[in-house]
């Protein structure tokens, strides 16, 4: 059984018993595949030729941004692509410096199939917060807003920086997608690597439990499908 079927029969096994939790408790069984990215064994296999939305965001001044499963599934191909042309290799681990945006959502999916952990990081930080965890997450990459670059100046130390438009010297942009542009990134490898590392506050802080490996399975992404296949048919 590949990751993919493993992974939907431990999803459909909760769905069927949702209604009796003695019943989900006395039979499910985490799903341990020795090999598994949710990104590319999961999200991208229920994600392709997907037309129901995946995504919305709602904001101030009329702003209503959506995307469908399919239009995510391809335009985190084509951003991982593109990170990875820029040198970014499995295993460094990237600052994402972004508000609710559609953005946000499609680099977190690039980022988990290239293996690169994510370091996410709220926009109220500071220059001098900023540069405590680039330093102490070992950054090898940020990836901000242009409206926040300006933070970065004598934060970023020597990680490459990456705006998700415009243009500032000293930073790449992230391209916006060419029609019909589909690149695939390479398949991940077996050995374990963080997903998401946090930064703890001071008194907090431990290595050993700042971060999320991928050989788990997120049982906040597994309610989040559950969720929705809850709600309507969307393929998942």
């Amino acid at each position: 059984m590949n990751p993919t079927e493993v992974f939907r029969r431990a999803r459909d096994f909760l769905i069927a018993h949702r209604t009796d939790y003695e019943g989900a408790c006395r039979g499910f069984e985490w799903p341990r595949p020795e090999r598994f990215n949710w990104a590319l064994d999961w999200f991208d296999c229920i994600a392709r030729g997907n037309t129901s939305t995946a995504l919305r965001i709602v904001g101030d001044g009329g702003r209503d941004a959506q995307l469908t499963f399919d239009e995510l599934r391809r335009r985190s191909n084509f951003l991982a692509a593109q990170l990875r042309s820029l040198g970014i290799v499995r295993g460094d681990r990237v600052l994402l410096m972004l508000g609710n945006v559609p953005a946000l959502w499609e680099l977190t999916l690039a980022c988990m199939k290239l293996g690169c952990p994510i370091i996410p990081t709220t926009t109220l930080l500071m220059p001098v917060d900023l540069q405590d965890r680039v330093e102490r997450g070992g950054a090898r990459v940020v990836i901000a807003d242009p409206t926040l670059a300006d933070r970065f100046e004598a934060a970023a130390g020597t990680a490459l920086r990456v705006l998700i438009r415009d243009t500032r010297p000293g930073w790449h942009t992230s391209p916006n997608q060419a029609p019909g542009m589909i690149s695939i990134p390479a398949r991940r490898r077996s050995r374990p690597i963080p997903c998401f590392c946090i930064s703890l506050p001071a008194p907090l802080r431990n290595p050993s439990s700042s971060c999320k490996r991928t050989r788990a399975i997120p049982s906040g992404i597994c309610q989040q499908c559950i969720g929705s296949a809850c709600g309507r048919a969307t393929g998942i």
